[in-house]
């Protein structure tokens, strides 16, 4: 990551000339393990639980195991050097409680029969946090569970 250089804030500034919203990110590499806190709990477990963002949040036993995925990514993160706020996670959980209930694009995928994008969601962070030494077990176990709908389902 080498942050915002004068080309990319350039194009920034044209975009929003043309009243197109952009945001800059400095670190791509944090960025990416962000959309993973969310990414990871959501668009898994709606496949394995067959259910909406809004019925994953309010059932106790999915709610925890989102928490759970969501503590695991960001331990990930860290031990990646690349820690996010401790807020992030209540943040997303609560930005998800104020949406419009939805199929995320990893349930939109498994219902059209299309392949599911397990290797960049799941397999490649596993892989980059145990070569960082840290194990993210129910991050895996999901991944296994993805993996069977996914040959079933293709």
């Amino acid at each position: 990551p080498k942050g915002i250089s004068p080309r990319l804030q350039a194009l920034c500034t044209d975009m929003q000339s043309a009243t197109i919203s952009i945001q800059p990110i400095s670190n791509l590499t944090l960025a990416r393990w962000k959309k993973l806190i969310w990414n990871i709990p959501f668009n898994g477990l709606s496949v394995i639980e067959n259910a909406l963002t809004d019925q994953l949040l309010k059932d106790p036993a999915t709610r925890k195991r989102c928490e759970t995925l969501m503590n695991e990514v960001a331990t990930a993160a860290t031990a990646c050097t690349h820690p996010i706020e401790k807020d992030f996670i209540q943040k997303m959980i609560t930005d998800t409680e104020k949406m419009n209930p939805y199929s995320p694009s990893m349930k939109l995928d498994f219902d059209q029969g299309r392949p599911m994008e397990i290797k960049s969601i799941y397999k490649n962070p596993i892989r980059i946090a145990k070569a960082a030494g840290v194990a993210m077990p129910e991050t895996e176990r999901l991944c296994q569970q993805l993996l069977i709908a996914d040959s079933l389902n293709t």
